[in-house]
This record gives C-alpha cells, structure tokens and sequence, in this order.
C-alpha cells in the first residue's frame, strides 16, 4: 500500500502538503507580491495584532482596521442588544427628566 502524504488537486489548483514544507533560502509569492511568513521578526509589522495585545486589551481600530468594527459589520444579535440598550438608556432618561423613579 502506498500513501501520498503530498498531492495536487482540483486539476493543480490546489496544493495539499501532508509534512513539513521548509523554504530553504527562497521565498514565497502571492499575486506577485512577496509575502512574510514571520520567521525571526522581532517586531510585529503595522496592523500586527500579538498575543501580548490581547491580553493587556490595547487592541485598537487602529491595528485590526475600522471596518472591523462598522455597524454594518455586526451580526443582528448584536445590533438586537445594542437596540435594547439604546431603548432603555431613553426611558431611563425619560423617566428622570419627568421626576419619577423607578
């Protein structure tokens, strides 16, 4: 029986490595643009989000983009809690401004 840890597929569209692939000295280039794969940086590069980040919360818009957080990006549970909380924020502020409360 022989197994194929390595193959082509999808008539050579697709490339499925089943090991290690080492890059010896070359390069990697995705629509003609050479792409880092990490390695020995030291720093993380603009828009980087690290582990470190996440955990002390000082991710901002900043690294992970503004479009990351539009409203328009939201899943409607979300925009259903947010509606929620804007409704009672107004009748909180209704009710103070009319003397009752609760």
């Amino acid at each position: 029986m022989r197994v194929t840890k390595n193959y082509t597929a999808d008539g050579g569209n697709r490339t499925v490595i089943g090991g290690v692939l080492e890059i010896a000295g070359g390069k990697v280039i995705k629509d003609g643009q050479e792409v880092s794969l990490g390695g020995n940086q030291s720093e993380p590069g603009p828009g980087s989000v690290t582990n470190e980040m996440l955990a002390d919360k000082s991710v901002r818009s900043r690294n992970i983009g503004s479009g990351s957080v539009m409203e328009e990006h939201l899943n409607s549970s979300i925009l259903d809690r947010l509606k929620a909380i804007e409704d009672k924020l107004k009748e909180l502020s209704g009710s103070e401004s009319d003397g009752k409360t609760e």
